[in-house]
């Protein structure tokens, strides 16, 4: 196992290794508000076992000096997708929220750009916090049509195909939007959560609760990858999850599987769909020539359970100083992890 230093993601890493002769599938994904201590390939006194991340780990590369552009989720996410740092833009401190304007200018190129320059079908499944056009009712900025198309969204920053929430999962509004078409109306407010289970009340699609996002990006970003079975043309997966953020909601295979709390049981439930979209590779006859990036956005977050779990043994950002919103280590130090078959081990 390899230990390399990596400043920049999409900077640094993707021009390299789209340069390879046989164009290699690439899978990244993002984890919301996951510590660097929280993995336990990165930190050996973590009390949180991450077998599926770990496993990418020992068949690749792990980055032990991998930072975020900033501590919290927007400017991060910004960063990751266009390569550029968010105070180029009007956004120079804080994030979006779920009813911002898209921030990625029409003339930015991002990284799904470009991936379909050089062939590839792209996708984005899960959360994405980089603002929509909503069309919204006269004199408010805040009740939106939802039967108006978004003509301004995600499919118009390179992506082919997307399916996600418009920001964080504690923000609302609380809908799927699917190639720029709500997929089922908000027909209720949801009421507000606190503690670990923070979620601010707003209009929720029809049909859902808050527990229903995460598994939803999981299953659909599976189907994508099995979809491509049999096709010649390779394709970018970017699969932003929505954990191990608030509302810290562990279904219930996960629940009491750490052995430490719901946020513990939260980082297993992560690794799970981590071991799921590997699975669907190999199911697929994909493993062998996938590049799977894994990453986080910022630290973990103060209002998780923190201090209890420094008493129980457990540090979300390891020997490092600092969690989200700060400018310690433990705020932008990143857990990354590389693997592409077996052409990493051992390197």
């Amino acid at each position: 196992m390899t230990k390399r230093r990596l400043a920049y993601l999409s900077g640094l890493l993707f021009p390299v290794l789209m340069s390879a002769q046989d164009r290699p599938n690439v899978v990244l994904i993002l984890a919301d508000d996951l510590g660097y201590g929280d993995l336990s390939i990165f930190n050996p006194e973590s009390k949180i076992a991450t077998p599926n991340i770990d496993s990418l780990g020992r068949h690749g590369i792990i980055f032990t000096d991998a930072h975020a552009t900033a501590s919290i989720s927007t400017p991060s996410r910004y960063s990751i997708v266009t390569g550029r740092y968010t105070f180029r833009t009007d956004l120079k401190q804080g994030a979006l929220d779920g009813y911002s304007a898209p921030l990625i200018g029409r003339d930015t190129r991002t990284i799904a750009d470009m991936f379909s320059d050089s062939g590839y079908d792209t996708a984005c499944i899960g959360k994405w916090h980089l603002g929509l056009s909503w069309t919204f009712r006269p004199g408010s900025d805040r009740e939106i049509d939802y039967s108006c198309r978004i003509a301004d969204g995600i499919n118009e920053r390179g992506f082919g195909y997307s399916f996600c929430l418009p920001a964080s999962l504690d923000m609302p509004p609380y809908v799927l939007v699917e190639d720029g078409i709500v997929v089922s109306c908000p027909d209720r407010i949801e009421p507000g959560r606190t503690g670990t289970q923070l979620f601010r009340e707003g209009p929720i699609a029809a049909g859902m609760t808050p527990e229903m996002f995460l598994p939803a990006f999981a299953d659909r970003a599976e189907k994508f990858i099995r979809s491509r079975k049999g096709t010649d043309i390779p394709f970018f997966l970017y699969l932003p999850l929505t954990s191990p953020h608030t509302p810290i909601l562990p279904s219930d295979e996960y629940a009491g599987s750490s052995g430490l709390d719901d946020y513990g049981d939260f980082v297993r439930m992560t690794d799970g769909i981590v071991g799921s979209i590997t699975a669907a590779l190999e199911e697929s006859g994909f493993a062998d020539n996938t590049i799977v990036v894994f990453t986080s956005d910022n630290g973990p977050a103060w209002y998780n359970n923190f201090e209890e779990q420094l008493k129980s043994g457990h540090s979300s950002t390891s020997i490092y100083r600092g969690r989200k919103f700060d400018l310690y280590e433990g705020g932008h130090r990143m857990p990354l992890v590389v693997s592409w078959g077996d052409r990493f081990m051992n390197r």
